[in-house]
């Protein structure tokens, strides 16, 4: 009989100490309201002297968009982002080279970058939405 008291005496014990140590249930709190993550694209990149590397985002969702085209105007060449909204050139020559980005469905911008012999240049541009038009025609006999 004594070492039963003594092992339950024991269990209480340690049953007790364990509660005691879990933090308590905040069932009376009311829960703060849902947040959306803010989204900034950044990122650490190596980018090799002579190029450049071009990120297109959705201006409102701040998502990366696929499919975007840098075009470099006075070297008359393009690239595409990928999946992860990233276009990238190599062995640019040294300068000020103008380029277009554009995509279905997004306003087109322009910018001008600098090529330099020491680093990579990195662009980070916002696409915003294209407005759309619908126009309804009629046709009478």
């Amino acid at each position: 009989m004594n070492w039963f008291l003594w092992r339950s005496s024991l269990l209480a014990l340690v049953l007790g100490i364990g509660c005691k140590s879990v933090p308590r249930d905040e069932c009376g709190k009311p829960l703060p309201p849902a947040v959306a993550p803010v989204f900034t694209p950044r990122f650490v990149a190596n980018v090799e002297p002579r190029s450049f590397l071009g990120v297109a985002v959705d201006s409102a969702t701040k998502a990366r968009i696929v499919g975007v085209s840098f075009y470099v105007e006075d070297l008359r060449v393009s690239a595409n982002s990928d999946s992860l909204g990233i276009a990238r050139f190599n062995d640019l020559p040294l300068g000020v080279h103008r380029i277009a980005i554009r995509r279905l469905g997004y306003e087109q911008l322009r910018d001008t970058i600098q090529v330099s012999p020491l680093s990579g240049t990195i662009g980070v541009y916002e696409l915003p939405k294209r407005r759309l038009y619908m126009c309804e025609t009629v046709i009478t006999r």
